[in-house]
């Protein structure tokens, strides 16, 4: 089991991850504008589906998973799941290297 501080703590790393790092170059090929729109549009989206998952983890006994709520509301599809949390978590892995490898050319 997880407490709750390291679960901010991760989600915190999460945050600040290579998606802070990559901002610059983001809104500099879009435009201050356009870039700054988005960031606040896809932040809104974040915090809707934040709130979706926290609503559905309440459905569910404690310590609720991403497996835990799957299994309650579609059992059939709880390796989709499994699959898009592996995927998330490639395309992370991926993208610290991608930074890691423009930040020492």
């Amino acid at each position: 089991d997880s407490s709750s501080f390291s679960c901010y703590i991760n989600l915190l790393n999460t945050i600040i991850g290579s998606g802070v790092l990559g901002l610059p170059y983001a809104v500099g090929y879009c435009g201050v504008v356009l870039g700054v729109v988005l960031i606040l549009v896809f932040g809104a989206v974040n915090i809707f589906s934040c709130h979706l998952l926290t609503l559905c983890a309440s459905k569910v006994a404690p310590p609720a998973s991403f497996y835990s709520v799957t299994e309650k509301s579609v059992p059939q599809m709880t390796f989709m799941i499994d699959f898009a949390v592996a995927m998330q978590s490639f395309g992370v892995c991926s993208s610290y290297l991608i930074v890691i490898g423009k930040s020492t050319c």
